[in-house]
């Protein structure tokens, strides 16, 4: 064997796989871009047409889980704003609404624990 020979078979080795590793790499951000267009597609609320309101069922199911307010936040101004929205969403419906009480969310764990948990084991 020459070494002329051997420096060929070794570059196109070198090459075939720096061009698999290329192929590799697009095809995975590809694939990632897919799912995530996906994911946010899933998630993101409908739109309400002219006029109608949107259902509180659906603005619920686009939020996965409520988190708990620190207890500094627990102030008039937090439950205004609560009830303002309230407010507004019951004036679209034509109908009136009441905020009776307001408690923070109860979770048996932390919600960034939750959130990480959930981000963890939800499906490609």
């Amino acid at each position: 064997m020459n070494l002329g020979f051997a420096l060929l078979v070794t570059f196109c080795g070198i090459f075939i796989v720096f061009l698999s590793l290329v192929a590799l790499i697009l095809l995975i951000t590809l694939f990632g871009k897919v799912t995530v267009a996906l994911d946010n597609r899933a998630v993101r609320p409908k739109k309400a047409k002219e006029g109608e309101a949107i259902e509180t069922e659906e603005l619920a199911s686009a939020f996965q889980a409520p988190l708990a307010a620190p207890a500094s936040l627990q102030n008039n101004d937090v439950i205004a704003a609560i009830t303002a929205a309230v407010y507004i969403l019951g004036e679209k419906k034509g109908k009136t609404y009441a905020v009776r009480s307001v408690r923070p969310a109860v979770s048996g764990q932390n919600p960034w624990a939750a959130a990480g948990l959930r981000n963890n084991v939800r499906p490609f």
